[in-house]
């Protein structure tokens, strides 16, 4: 047969390159006499009708035998499933403690990697829905002496971009308005997620509408975009397009569109879409030429062939041909990916509640972790065993079972104990989902129809479970030569030092898991115990968003005051740990190259006595003093000390809001 394997003899043309075609499709163990077997049928058919005849009939000899090879194949590989299953199952039924204990471990184990990475896919999936993800950018601001950087940028900004950068093709603005009072016949409520926006936000974002036209939709001011859930809401099956809707009493705005509701995983979220030139029309203060003022959040969208680089190369010369002289010190322009505003955001103006990158490294971390617990739990179980399979192994190995067999025997009965596990966590990592919810703040669905992307999640998980827990017992196992078993001299596995280390790991790393979660649960309790500075038991909030009882807050407060169980009443626009208003401080002496931001509140006489909140020296707010409605500021310590005052009695002080200046009379 030399001349098979004699390409000078043979031309160009070469047999064995049929043979690799077989052993795509036929068991390695096969090719060999296959080879053989077909190597004969061509020479005795080349002695008889020649080399050219003998190439094409074994051609056709091997094209038609592929599919009967790789049909045999499949079968025999199905029987091969078949017989590790019945084995793995027929282990479970005969050592049913030892079956117990494995799939109780693993299916604890991937009940609680299953909800952390249902968690974290919702995490990293974030905006993603969007076509054109990939080229979105939001623009951040920094300025000097800020450790964090803000999402607000002046509202000509957007325009702007777009106007003097051809690689932009559209940006926009966004204006968020929250405790919004909306009324329409009999339905009078407060709403939040209205959303001011230029028409360009339909070029930007994959945003859907189920009725109107993105094209006019946001061309005419007093226009509005109801949400999906909104005009279900408000008006039911009543189709609202051309209907007109109460803004804050006295605005009258038209219903130009429905808007699908966004998904979960959107970084913020839109129930009224109103054209952002509504704004200048509502109120003079808001001027979309200025600036000045920053309190819009600006996003584009980038050319396929542009670089982001090279226009982050190009923002200082034109903040300079817009602001000029204006431009303060240090202040610096910088772009975020949409993609990355959930987990990479540490800005201030945040739409939404954002997500924290490091949250996600530490569950990913944790999941790891009880991974590998219950993958060392399945191997130290199946290695402690060993001795009791080892006739089975040696019956095996002497009727002729190669090791790779033995080795994909363990490890296919790896994978049926881990896909049993697999369905028993499921339901059970169903019946802790809500608790879970609950503990995230988040919604998770464990469905796997609804939320197909999962799925390979899962396969991973069962694959990489399976392989991990079985590949030692499987190695090691199948290593055992028959001589020393039929022998009697085969007591069990060797490797005792590795299964103390993994026994030890185990142990420490349980130990250490155990440690967190009760120094957690201790940092929770002291957050919930510790002292904030003020009292925060027995003390009702209630919210007045009607601008007619807002202006009658001395009356109510009197009407509470009647009542016996009431002690004091204090109204006030912020509780004593919010951060949600700050301003811009001035003094005498201050350094003109610093902006110090501080927190502001407004509350009336008695807001400290409500809150208990001790004075560290001075006075409080008092009726005896009238001119403190117009000149005085109540200053806490920490403020003090950044000012770097060392007693702040008497002090002026200027903040923004109307250039109010006062005199500081406490501190606390």
């Amino acid at each position: 047969m030399k001349l098979l394997n004699d390409p000078k003899k043979n031309g160009k043309y070469r047999p064995r390159l049929l043979f690799r075609l077989l052993r795509l499709f036929a068991p390695k163990e096969d090719v060999l006499l296959l080879k053989r077997n077909f190597e004969e049928v061509y020479a005795s058919f080349s002695q008889r009708k020649g080399k050219k005849a003998a190439r094409w009939f074994l051609f056709a000899e091997i094209a038609r035998s592929v599919p009967g090879i790789f049909t045999a194949s499949i079968s025999w590989r199905i029987a091969m499933l078949s017989n590790t299953v019945k084995v793995a199952l027929r282990h479970i039924a005969r050592f049913k403690l030892y079956s117990v204990i494995n799939i109780a471990g693993l299916t604890v184990g991937l009940a609680a990697v299953m909800l952390i990475l249902l968690y974290i896919q919702f995490e990293i999936s974030f905006d993603r829905f969007h076509e054109h993800a990939d080229r979105i950018y939001r623009v951040e601001v920094r300025r000097q002496n800020e450790e964090r950087k803000s999402s607000l940028t002046p509202a000509p900004l957007a325009p702007a971009i777009q106007k003097d950068f051809p690689e932009v093709i559209a940006a926009t603005r966004l204006y968020n308005q929250d405790h919004v009072h909306l009324h329409y016949e009999e339905k009078n409520m407060f709403e939040d997620g209205f959303i001011y926006a230029d028409p360009e936000i339909f070029d930007i974002f994959s945003l859907k509408l189920k009725r109107g036209d993105a094209e006019t939709a946001l061309e005419e001011p007093f226009s509005v975009i109801l949400s999906e859930s909104m005009a279900e809401k408000y008006f039911g099956t009543e189709d609202p397009v051309g209907k007109t809707v109460r803004v804050r009493e006295s605005m009258e705005f038209t219903v130009t569109g429905i808007l699908e509701d966004l998904p979960e995983h959107s970084h913020f979220s839109i129930h009224f879409l109103i054209p952002v030139t509504t704004l200048e029309r509502m109120n003079s203060l808001y001027d979309l030429t200025n600036w000045g003022a920053s309190s819009y959040k600006t996003y584009f969208l980038l050319r396929e062939d542009a670089a982001i680089q090279r226009l982050s190369e190009k923002i200082p010369a034109f903040l300079g041909s817009h602001m000029g002289e204006n431009v303060p010190a240090g202040f610096e322009v910088q772009f975020q990916p949409l993609s990355r505003i959930h987990l990479f955001s540490n800005t201030t103006g945040e739409i939404s509640k954002t997500g924290d990158i490091r949250v996600l490294y530490i569950s990913a971390s944790i999941a790891l972790i009880i991974l590998l617990l219950a993958c060392i739990n399945y191997m130290n179980m199946a290695t402690a065993r060993s001795s009791r399979r080892a006739r089975e192994i040696g019956v095996r190995k002497a009727v002729g079972a190669r090791r790779s067999q033995l080795i994909r025997q363990f490890i296919g009965e790896s994978m049926t104990f881990t896909l049993i596990a697999f369905i028993l966590a499921y339901f059970l990592a169903g019946l802790i989902l809500p608790a879970f919810n609950d503990f995230a703040g988040t919604n998770l669905q464990l469905n796997l129809i609804r939320n197909w992307r999962f799925i390979p999640w899962i396969a991973g998980l069962i694959l990489a479970v399976g392989f991990i827990s079985g590949s030692y017992p499987a190695f090691a196992i199948s290593s055992v030569r028959p001589v020393s078993i039929f022998q009697g001299r085969f007591t069990g596995l060797g490797g005792h030092r590795l299964r103390t280390v993994l026994v030890v790991i185990q142990f420490c790393v349980s130990v250490l898991l155990i440690a967190g979660s009760f120094g957690m649960k201790r940092q929770l309790d002291f957050v919930r115990r510790s002292d904030l500075g003020f009292h925060k038991e027995d003390i009702l909030v209630i919210d007045i968003r009607d601008a007619v009882l807002r202006s009658h807050l001395g009356a109510i407060k009197q009407d509470f005051l009647r009542s016996p169980e009431i002690q004091s009443a204090s109204a006030f626009v912020f509780l004593p740990h919010a951060t949600n208003a700050a301003t811009i401080a001035d003094w005498p002496g201050k350094d003109e190259s610093i902006e110090q931001e501080i927190f502001i509140n407004f509350v009336d006489y008695d807001y400290l006595d409500v809150f208990g909140i001790d004075l560290v020296e001075g006075r409080n707010f008092s009726r005896e003093h009238p001119s403190d409605t117009e000149g005085a500021f109540l200053l806490n310590e920490s403020a003090a000390r950044e000012i770097g005052w060392e007693s702040a009695l008497g002090k002026s002080l200027t903040h923004f809001v109307g250039r109010r200046t006062g005199r500081v009379w406490l501190t606390f």
